[in-house]
């Protein structure tokens, strides 16, 4: 199994719908709310639980948006993957870009905006809906 934050380095996202963590952990999405709310989440799991009870498959992401937060000490990214209905987000953390957590759906659209807004990160799919997660807490993400 490949390690996130290697893979992340060389483009690459497994197709895991939730937060991905670089230590390994996974809080996958249940489902996302079809009008504005919050997702539901399943129990914590890890990659490597997910990849022993089936191998997970991998996409290239392609980057199409970028924002730093005010004090430069938070990078953000959003953009899709390779199959045209999926979007991330991924936060970084300091000079050298250490990935702090990467959110994906396969269902979200690709995240065409990105912004900082106080202690969040705001991301917007090309279908207009608006994902807010905050750094420190991306699992009280709320989609509007």
């Amino acid at each position: 199994m490949r390690d996130l934050d290697q893979a992340w380095q060389q483009g690459a996202c497994p197709i895991v719908n939730g937060l991905l963590f670089p230590d390994g952990t996974v809080l996958p999405v249940n489902s996302l709310p079809s009008s504005a709310g919050a997702p539901t989440f399943g129990p914590r799991t890890t990659l490597k639980a997910l990849d022993a009870s089936a191998p997970l498959e991998w996409t290239a992401i392609g980057i199409l948006a970028h924002a730093v937060s005010l004090d430069g000490s938070y990078s953000a990214v959003g953009g899709e993957g390779g199959m045209g209905s999926d979007g991330f987000v991924a936060v970084t953390v300091g000079p050298d870009k250490r990935l702090l957590w990467v959110a994906f759906f396969d269902d979200s659209n690709p995240f065409e905006e990105i912004r900082f807004d106080g202690g969040d990160v705001v991301a917007r799919s090309n279908l207009g809906r608006e994902f807010r997660f905050p750094v420190a807490s991306p699992e009280s993400l709320v989609v509007s």
